[in-house]
């Protein structure tokens, strides 16, 4: 009996793992008893930035692994074959633009929507046409939102039946009270203007106004305006002498704890009866922006917002400009005002049970 040939096989042709198949020819061949493997197909990964391969074309591509499928497919709105539905997708760039982050007005492959808002928006008549030339892209939607926002801020401050309007009456009859003898003393404003006067219930026997914006060409002539700083008064004004200094939300603007210092002596000097009004810092609502807790925000929020924000009275062009107008406002504490007038009663203002804003009064 011949021995058994090469890998094990035995003339009869059967092994214990396998059998011997003749090829025509002569030829053995072996065939494995297991199910031979199929080959594996394997799809190469997308592309990072196009959500396909590069050569695949737009309605071939197909989502990466870790991509949420609806989102941020490929730039043409489609994953694979399906159309995006999500509403992220109508935020998209479209196919070829830019991808950018920061401050271009994208984030990743999701845009952020983005307006700037003039100050001319903001009037009290409602917008009921098209949107102005700062507003591009808002359509009619757009339109009878800013319309609804103007309806907002007018109801709480600008209207004359505002809440605001209000509150300013009922201070109007504080200073009445507090200063009997108003009609027939001199007063000097420091940082007001002529228009709020002309309006104003209260009319004292003589009024200058300073202020660093231009006087209006005609005035009254109960009324004086020059253009100065209050926090350096030119000699001819510092050297004068009133009955009583008038100051209305402006020691929050002057900037700083040392310009404050000299608003305060210019408060002291010139006068022996003082009445000066500002915001209470820890109000809920800050008043210029009508934004909650803005004065606790970082300072790069707060120019952010300055330039997003449409209730403010005129949002800034630029994060750049907000940045600086929200720098420009410092409001001030109880302690900072009693420390900058310790001689004056500190009367407070409230709103909704809080503390809206404090006035040092000096009646003597």
């Amino acid at each position: 009996m011949p021995a058994p040939g090469r890998g094990g096989r035995d003339p009869a042709g059967v092994t214990s793992r396998s059998r011997q198949v003749r090829r025509p020819g002569g030829l053995p061949a072996r065939q494995d008893w297991r199910r031979p493997r199929q080959p594996v197909k394997t799809v190469p990964r997308c592309h990072p930035r196009t959500g396909g391969l590069p050569r695949d074309p737009p309605h071939q591509r197909v989502p990466h692994p870790r991509q949420p499928l609806g989102i941020l497919g490929n730039r043409t709105g489609k994953v694979g074959s399906a159309p995006m539905t999500s509403p992220i997708a109508a935020a998209l760039p479209p196919e070829g633009g830019a991808r950018r982050c920061g401050r271009s007005g994208y984030l990743g492959n999701i845009r952020r929507p983005s307006r700037v808002l003039s100050g001319d928006q903001f009037s009290a008549t409602p917008d009921t046409g098209p949107p102005g030339p700062h507003t591009p892209g808002l359509g009619a939607a757009g339109g009878t939102q800013l319309s609804g926002l103007h309806a907002l801020r007018n109801r709480v401050v600008d209207a004359p039946d505002s809440v605001g309007a209000r509150k300013r009456a009922r201070r109007w009859q504080w200073l009445r009270e507090a200063f009997p003898g108003i009609g027939s003393m001199s007063v000097i404003d420091l940082g007001g203007t002529v228009e709020t006067w002309l309006r104003a219930p209260v009319r004292p026997g003589a009024v200058h106004v300073v202020n660093l914006e231009a006087p209006p060409a005609e005035v009254p002539d109960w009324i004086r305006a020059d253009r100065a700083d209050a926090c350096d008064l030119p000699e001819h004004i510092a050297g004068s002498r009133y009955d009583l200094v008038f100051s209305n939300s402006v020691i929050e603007h002057v900037g700083g704890h040392a310009q404050r210092m000299r608003f305060a002596a210019a408060v002291h000097r010139l006068a022996p009866k003082h009445w000066v009004q500002t915001p209470y810092r820890y109000f809920p609502i800050e008043p210029h922006w009508l934004f909650p807790g803005f004065q606790f925000l970082p300072l790069v929020v707060r120019g952010e917002i300055s330039h997003r924000w449409p209730l403010m009275h005129t949002p800034s062009a630029s994060r750049s400009e907000g940045i600086t107008a929200a720098m420009e406002v410092e409001l001030l504490s109880r302690t900072e005002l009693g420390y900058y007038f310790p001689d004056s009663v500190l009367r407070q203002e409230k709103a909704m049970g809080l503390v809206k804003s404090l006035i040092a009064v000096k009646t003597i």
